[in-house]
């Protein structure tokens, strides 16, 4: 494989479950954007977010990983927020497939038991089901492909189905 998959999607989907599952089966390295935030903040992600704002965090995501540079081939994992980072999506567009790794609110809270502790950026939206209805057409704008994933949450299954599109 000679191409850098991208996997965005909503908080708790799986996209780093997948996405280290899928690295390991291809043997290739996983990036996790949110680790590469929190390594050019010197902070937790939380901790920026408590100390600035929702609104200054999506400024730094989206110029960090405009500007970053990804090792190819490689799989990436992004924050369910980064599509709101035009720059940042154009760049991971342009260096890779992106995938859409899409379920439905209720089977991520059916699935994810600590979907509180996972720091979502709301972007003025009230619950999460509003997050996914504001993030909706971001997810279909900068993905190459969809992915539904199924219930229950299988990793062979998934990652035969990206390997499918590929």
């Amino acid at each position: 494989m000679n191409t850098t998959i991208i996997l965005i999607g909503m908080p708790g989907v799986g996209k780093s479950s997948v996405g280290k599952h899928m690295a390991k089966q291809l043997n290739i390295p996983f990036v996790d954007t949110d680790t590469i935030i929190e390594e050019t903040l010197g902070i937790s992600i939380d901790t920026y977010i408590n100390e600035k704002s929702e609104s200054k965090f999506l400024e730094i995501e989206n110029q960090c990983i405009a500007d970053y540079t990804f090792k190819s081939p490689s799989i990436i994992a992004t924050g369910g927020s980064l599509v709101y980072g035009k720059q940042a999506m154009a760049n991971l567009r342009d260096i890779g497939t992106v995938i859409w790794l899409k379920d439905s609110v209720q089977n991520i809270l059916n699935r994810v038991k600590n979907i509180d502790e996972r720091g979502i950026i709301f972007n003025q939206q009230k619950t999460l089901y509003d997050v996914f209805k504001h993030r909706e057409p971001l997810y279909k704008r900068y993905s190459h492909h969809s992915i539904q994933i199924p219930n229950p949450f299988n990793l062979n299954q998934i990652c035969s189905k990206i390997k499918a599109i590929l």
